[in-house]
């Protein structure tokens, strides 16, 4: 269901990689099945990679997925979009040790969805 698709209006990429978005669907369709008002889920839509300060101008580099053709797939079970806050998370650290440190981490949507009618 989930293919690789171009990314959304203002260039933010490619949607949600298929092996993320399947499993969220999934358990929005268990949710509807199972009678429940309210689904939550977690979105992963960005993934940064970077050097830490006074590291000669390393630059961050900022990867992003398109989150839209998930939740209009999930909107279009009966469910819509409540609420959606967006967190970073640090995924990883090396050691700083001779002016190379990199840190990762992801930004995950956390969504709320209700049912609709």
């Amino acid at each position: 269901m989930f293919a690789k698709q171009p990314g959304g209006p203002g260039g933010v990429g490619e949607a949600v990689p298929a092996e993320e978005a399947q499993p969220i669907y999934e358990a929005a369709v268990q949710a509807l099945h199972a009678g429940r008002t309210v689904f939550t889920c977690g979105v992963p839509v960005g993934f940064t990679v970077g050097g830490g300060m006074n590291l000669g101008g390393r630059v961050t580099q900022l990867n992003t997925w398109d989150a839209a053709p998930l939740i209009e797939a999930i909107e279009g079970l009966g469910w819509r979009l409540q609420s959606s806050n967006h967190v970073w998370a640090q995924t990883e650290q090396t050691d700083a040790r001779a002016g190379i440190a990199r840190t990762r981490g992801l930004t995950v949507a956390h969504m709320l969805f209700r049912r609709a009618g």
